[in-house]
Order: structure tokens, then sequence, then C-alpha cells
């Protein structure tokens, strides 16, 4: 399903992969090893768009199977690359928000500190809220 089959090649060419991968497909030996082989071999920046075309034939695949939606390696692909790309972009953005969080310090011995939270529970229209001092 992943390495055979010409939807799947299809995928990895669609993704420029295909001829770095190509004779690790080929060989013989368990899926997990010719998995980590090609791992072992990538360079760190393509290990995560290696495995989000793994993970975009097997979605594509489940979707033609249990939805009857026409497969397309073109769209597989950018499938992949756009998960990738959103992971990226979230990390990023969660890089920066945590860089913004100030350090927390020990109040003074003339303050007094006060955490609060609450949480909202819609479904049954309550509300809770926590004091701590």
């Amino acid at each position: 399903m992943f390495m055979h089959g010409k939807f799947a090649i299809d995928c990895w060419k669609e993704a420029n992969f295909w001829c770095k991968i190509e004779s690790y497909m080929m060989t013989s030996g368990s899926f997990s090893s010719i998995i980590f082989n090609i791992l072992g071999m990538l360079e760190v920046e393509n290990r995560a768009r290696f495995v989000a075309i793994l993970w975009s034939i097997w979605s594509t695949r489940n979707t033609y199977l249990w939805e009857q939606k026409p497969v397309n390696a073109h769209a597989s692909g950018v499938l992949a690359l756009d998960t990738i790309r959103d992971y990226m972009w979230c990390h990023r953005l969660n890089d920066d928000v945590k860089s913004t969080i100030p350090a927390w310090y020990k109040p003074q011995a003339d303050w007094i500190k006060c955490n609060v939270d609450c949480a909202f529970f819609e479904t049954v229209g309550k509300f809770d809220v926590g004091i701590c001092f």
C-alpha cells in the first residue's frame, strides 16, 4: 500500500521523494525495517515530510475505501505538505507564546499573591471559579 502500486509511487514522485527512497522501497524485509532504514538515511528535515507522506497515502486510501472518494496523487502530496507546514506554523507560534510568558517569581514579603481560574460548562449552564492565596 505505501510502497507498491501506481498510486503510492505517484504520491512519492509528486513529493519529489521517489528518487531518494526507491531503492529502499524495493528491498525485501519487514515493513518496519524498510521504513526505519529510510528514516536513517534521510536528512533530519526530510524525515517529517516522509512520515507525512506515509500518513497521507494511508489517509487517502481510507477515504477511498470508506467514502468512495476518488484518489489523486497530487492532492495526497499537497495534503502531506500542508500538514507539515501547519504543524511547523503551530510550533513556531507556540514557541513565540512561550518566550513571551514572564517567569514566576515569589512575591515580596509584604505582598499577597492570588491565583484565579475559572471553567465554563456550557452543556449544563454552569461555571466554577477557583481562588488560591
